[in-house]
């Protein structure tokens, strides 16, 4: 378990804008176009439903995750 100390270092990184490396850059972009493919996957094989809304969501959601956690671990 992290101390407070450790806890608070964590949130201010966090919730502090922090540009990636070159490196980075090109992981989430990577990331993001895989996304891309799965999300017209999504489009072009489910039928319109809450359901589809919902993996589409998701999916923006798992880049969002993925994106912050590269950001924040880019330069640790």
């Amino acid at each position: 378990m992290r101390t407070p100390e450790e806890q608070k270092a964590a949130i201010e990184r966090s919730l502090t804008n922090i540009r990636p490396s070159d490196e980075g850059i090109t992981r989430i972009e990577e990331v993001r176009a895989i996304a891309k493919q799965f999300a017209h996957v999504i489009v072009d094989k489910c039928p319109d439903s809450r359901g589809k809304s919902l993996a589409l969501t998701k999916l923006e959601e798992a880049v969002m995750w993925a994106t912050k956690s590269i950001v924040l671990e880019d330069q640790v």
